[in-house]
């Protein structure tokens, strides 16, 4: 019998206290054991579970394409939500891990680095997702031999070029793992293959580390609906 499996950074699942913001963002990695029938029964039960989960909003899913593998960013206002969501995923024995993330714009805004404050204004952050082509990658920052204030100055390079992506109409959304050390993003970009391929070429090398390849995602309605195949 599977099991659900959850790693869960920053936080404590069995708490019913009420967060100290108003929202807090979790990142779901959810994988289905099922082939077959039982695979797409299962997709079509998650989705519903996190739908209908009390207290839980769903801010992004997306279905891996290839794969029997759903990425979501969720978010709660008290963490025993997150117990409830447990629960209900368990009933459908798929495997589930979970990261506590905190929001690219947010740690911008936060840090109030003089650089950024103009673009930060400009920046235009898409809620969703749409369209054929959507990726989802992972990167770290690369801080060994860093120091702090080379840190933030990698740090602060790296905000602003991601806000002046933003303003010049790339579609992408990031966020930073709470808590991992080095630094880690999670980031789901709306881009054409070659379009993508050009952004990663251009990244910091030297500083960031991504993952050996970008995953190909579809919203997960778009999936269960099958609107890319009619």
């Amino acid at each position: 019998m599977m099991v659900l499996g959850i790693v869960l950074i920053g936080a404590t699942l069995y708490s019913c206290q009420a967060t100290t913001s108003s929202e807090q963002a979790f990142f779901l990695d959810i994988t289905a054991p099922q082939t077959g029938d039982e695979y797409a029964t299962t997709m079509i039960g998650v989705s519903d579970k996190l739908k209908s989960a009390t207290g839980v909003t769903v801010k992004l899913a997306f279905k891996v394409v290839g794969v029997p593998r759903i990425l979501t960013i969720i978010s709660v206002t008290r963490v025993c939500s997150m117990r409830a969501l447990e629960l209900q995923l368990e009933s459908l024995k798929v495997i589930v891990t979970a990261k506590e993330l905190y929001d690219i714009m947010d740690l911008a805004t936060d840090l109030s680095l003089p650089s950024t404050h103009i673009a930060l204004a400009k920046a235009k952050r898409p809620k969703t997702l749409t369209g054929e082509y959507i990726y989802f990658g992972e990167s770290n920052f690369i801080t060994k031999d860093l120091d702090n204030a080379a840190f933030q100055t990698l740090l602060q390079r790296h905000i602003k070029k991601s806000l002046e992506l933003q303003i010049a109409g790339i579609k992408f959304i990031n966020y930073n793992v709470l808590g991992e050390s080095p630094m880690q993003l999670l980031t789901f970009a709306a881009l054409p293959p070659r379009h993508l391929q050009k952004t990663v070429w251009q990244e910091d090398r030297v500083n960031i580390f991504r993952a050996p390849s970008m995953t190909r995602v579809v919203p997960l309605e778009d999936y269960l609906k099958e609107n890319y195949c009619n």
